[in-house]
């Protein structure tokens, strides 16, 4: 706070765009905090905030380990599953629609009234 050794970082432009990057179907892009993922035949979008995206990769790149994501807002799922094989670390991604179980809705429902 105005001390001696207080120095200040710039801001560098985010070079990220909505094209993003391909991966066989699906195209990612990060975007207002989150990660974007698009299946964009099937017109199927997940959005991961950053944090989390980032915290389920450390643990992703390391070793064989799924990580699932509901997005509420866009009704879909996201599911990342990497292996390890013959010593080849390779990742699987599928986005599908959401289907909500009537326990799920009763939570979800008693949750928004508070």
């Amino acid at each position: 706070m105005g001390g001696e050794r207080e120095t200040f970082a710039e801001k560098k432009p985010s070079k990220e765009s909505k094209e993003g990057t391909k991966l066989g179907k699906f195209r990612i892009h990060q975007n207002a905090g989150e990660v974007h993922f698009h299946d964009d035949e099937a017109k199927l979008k997940v959005a991961v905030p950053v944090a989390d995206w980032w915290k389920a990769w450390e643990k992703l790149r390391t070793e064989s380990s799924q990580f699932e994501w509901c997005d509420t807002v866009n009704d879909t799922i996201l599911t990342v599953e990497t292996t390890i094989s013959e010593d080849v670390i390779d990742a699987t991604i599928t986005i599908t629609e959401a289907v909500y179980g009537a326990n799920f809705k009763a939570l979800n429902d008693f949750t928004k009234r508070k």
